[in-house]
């Protein structure tokens, strides 16, 4: 069930990337700014780093609320440290911010592979499902959901009670 699940998924953020990536290139030939940049190259980072990305951080932190935390671990860890050393790397050999911007993508297209592997092989069976507690996932979720919107609210939510005090 979940292999039949995971390939609409796929299909849906395919067809989100690729519709993002055909908006960009139509307004990019109406914004000024963007002349100068190299729109095939751009617009394919969009189409695969919203692809990639989006399948890679849906699949990696679905080990975590699942109780599998060394996987998401080792998978998070290897991406970031790999996709900045990286990065690091293409900053010394090359002027333009693209290739840093690709070196970004890598880990997760490369990592992808191994990652379904293991998602496939740890939801394989039906007692997996049994075994997840809702409380569990609550306990975990409810948390990091209240910080974030504290974290937003910090960052960039204030503005609203400023404006509304503003005469």
């Amino acid at each position: 069930i979940f292999k039949v699940f995971l390939a609409g998924y796929f299909k849906y953020i395919f067809g989100v990337a690729l519709f993002s990536a055909l908006l960009f290139l139509i307004l990019s030939s109406q914004i000024s700014s963007f002349h100068d940049l190299g729109s095939i190259e751009l617009v394919t980072f969009i189409f695969l780093y919203i692809f990639f990305y989006t399948v890679f951080f849906t699949l990696v932190p679905s080990f975590n609320v699942f109780n599998n935390r060394k996987l998401f671990v080792k998978y998070s860890l290897i991406a970031q440290v790999s996709g900045f050393c990286m990065g690091v790397i293409a900053l010394h050999l090359y002027k333009s911010p693209l290739p840093w911007l690709f070196c970004q993508l890598v880990p997760y297209m490369l990592l992808l592979f191994w990652v379904y592997r293991d998602f496939s092989t740890y939801f394989k069976t039906p007692q997996v499902i049994t075994k997840i507690s809702y409380k569990e996932i609550l306990s975990f979720s409810l948390p990091v959901a209240f910080s974030t919107l504290f974290i937003w609210f910090i960052g960039q939510g204030y503005r609203f009670v400023i404006e509304a005090r503003a005469p």
